[in-house]
Order: C-alpha cells, then sequence, then structure tokens
C-alpha cells in the first residue's frame, strides 16, 4: 500500500465505487477530460491506505447518492466526472469546511 500518499487528479476522477474498500482505494483508472488511461505506473496502482475519518466521510457522501454499488464517487448528476477544480469547490472544500477539519 502507498503510504502518507494521496491521488492525482485524474486517479481522483477515475474512482469509482468498487475501487473503495472501506479500508483503501484501489486505483484502478485515471481520467483526464474525457480518456481514461490505466495508471501512471505500477506504484500508483497500488491500494492506497483509508484512514478512519475519511472512511467515515465517504460512506456518508455515499448514503447521500443513493448507496450505489457502481459508477464514479464523484460526479456531475448525469454520471460524468466532474472536472477536478469543481471537485475541489463544490465537493472537498464544503466537506472540508462541514466537518471543521483543519487545513494545511
Amino acid at each position: 500500500m502507498r503510504v502518507c500518499q494521496g491521488l492525482r487528479e485524474g486517479e481522483l476522477r477515475g474512482l469509482e465505487w468498487p475501487d473503495y474498500k472501506g479500508d483503501a482505494l484501489n486505483v484502478c483508472r485515471s481520467i483526464w477530460k474525457t480518456v481514461v488511461h490505466r495508471p501512471k505506473t505500477s506504484a500508483s496502482a497500488k491500494p492506497v491506505p483509508v484512514i478512519r475519518q475519511l472512511a467515515e466521510l465517504l460512506d456518508a457522501h455515499r448514503i447521500s447518492m443513493g448507496n450505489p454499488a457502481s459508477g464514479v464517487m464523484f460526479h456531475t448528476g448525469d454520471g460524468a466526472p466532474m472536472e477536478s477544480g469543481k471537485t475541489a469547490q463544490g465537493v472537498i472544500r464544503p466537506v472540508v469546511e462541514a466537518q471543521s477539519i483543519r487545513q494545511f
């Protein structure tokens, strides 16, 4: 597992619900614009650990979306992956602010 690492923007956009295992995110794809790629390196394809606080947020997000079993985790409403800038502004920032998570 990758320790103390995050996801690239395209990897975040490419996350689908089956990739989330509760304690890890499996990086299976990267999406840039509308193009789907495989992870850049073999190290990129390794699972990324999910801390408890993130798991709680992802679980709450999943429930708010109707508890889907498939599809992209962060989408525009029509199922298309969100643009990374819009994801940060429209999804991630409100969650961080609502949970009073300290920003670095």
